[in-house]
């Protein structure tokens, strides 16, 4: 008995880290502050969209809205902008990759 259990709790501990080690990897990113991240608007057939850049290689190409349902490119410029630096802000935290939700959009004043 006191075997399976040992073994039961060494499974438990591996699957703690490798869940841990996973999320980190997806969240966070080791980029130099020296890092140049640059936002570029561009237009699309029905609207806008951006690419963000790092030491001018295209690390996203964002050709439509993130996060609601279906295919739409941003209506403005402005919209795609402010959705690009606040994608910048959070890379700049750390976070790679930038996510966004509907609440993001919505604070932002986004429309979709």
């Amino acid at each position: 008995m006191n075997i399976k259990l040992t073994h039961i709790i060494c499974v438990l501990v591996l699957a703690g880290n490798f869940l841990i080690s996973c999320n980190k990897h997806g969240t966070t990113t080791n980029t130099p502050s020296t890092d140049t991240i640059t936002l570029r608007v561009f237009k699309v057939n029905e609207g806008f969209g951006f690419d963000i850049l790092v030491n001018n290689k295209v690390v996203i190409n964002q050709t439509q809205i993130p996060v609601i349902e279906g295919i739409k490119a941003f209506k403005t410029v402005n919209d795609a902008s402010k959705t690009g630096e606040f994608m910048i802000q959070k890379m700049q935290k750390g976070y790679f990759p930038p996510t966004v939700n509907i609440g993001d959009l919505d604070s932002l004043g986004v429309s979709y």
